[in-house]
């Protein structure tokens, strides 16, 4: 299973300027019986990924969105 050797999971929004359906994506998860968080604030989200990926020496992987690689681009550059 891709899931198998992930010890962290977040969702969050693809960015301010993207709509989108977290419900839909937290009830898949849910189905798929997978541990996940959920946060509403991309900024937070995005920067608390980073530091946790830091802090354990471990790959951050940023998946799902053009919009949300590009919010992450804009964070990793200050």
């Amino acid at each position: 299973p891709l899931f198998k050797n992930i010890d962290n999971i977040t969702l969050t929004i693809p960015g301010a300027e993207k709509q989108s359906a977290p419900e839909t994506l937290q009830k898949s998860f849910t189905q798929a019986g997978l541990s996940y968080t959920f946060e509403s604030d991309y900024v937070y989200a995005i920067k608390s990924s980073i530091e946790k990926a830091k802090k354990t020496k471990t790959p951050l992987l940023i998946t799902g969105s053009f919009y949300l690689l590009a919010e992450t681009k804009k964070l990793l550059s200050v």
